[in-house]
């Protein structure tokens, strides 16, 4: 009577744990190993470094104030900062330093320069006649 017990039971027993081993053997990948390269390391710190100095770029008052402007929450700005890669954070730090500090002024100021040259020079080849000082050599 133990036997047929046993046997009874064995078979749907069996069934259950060959059901729990294949759906626990699907489930596992192997593992993959690569060597990290120094260029991705200093990538990583960098993307650090870029988040820190892109958010302090846009915490700054008159940051804060053209984004209030445009109708952005200071706070909703740090949290896409947040959530953007690393690759994202880095084009964007990248786009921070390249841009010129007070350009607007200096570009200004070198447009006016550039025009005072060229009418100065035409004036003395004796193409125009804007400045009285100038004697053109024609």
């Amino acid at each position: 009577m133990r036997e047929t017990i046993v046997r009874f039971l064995a078979k749907p027993l069996c069934v259950v744990l060959m059901f729990c081993f294949v759906t626990v053997d699907v489930g596992l990948r192997p593992a993959q190993a690569g060597m990290i390269t120094t260029e991705a390391i200093v990538a990583m710190e960098n993307a650090d470094e870029a988040r820190v100095r892109v958010s302090a770029f846009l915490a700054r008052e008159d940051v804060e104030a053209a984004m209030i402007d445009h109708g952005v929450a200071a706070a909703e700005v740090q949290q896409r900062v947040a959530a953007l890669s690393d690759a994202e954070i880095l084009r964007i730090a990248r786009h921070i330093d390249e841009l010129p500090a007070g350009a607007s002024f200096g570009a200004i100021i070198g447009a006016l320069l550039f025009v005072f040259i060229v009418l100065l020079v035409t004036d003395i080849l004796g193409f125009t006649k804007v400045f009285p000082f100038t004697v053109p050599v024609r």
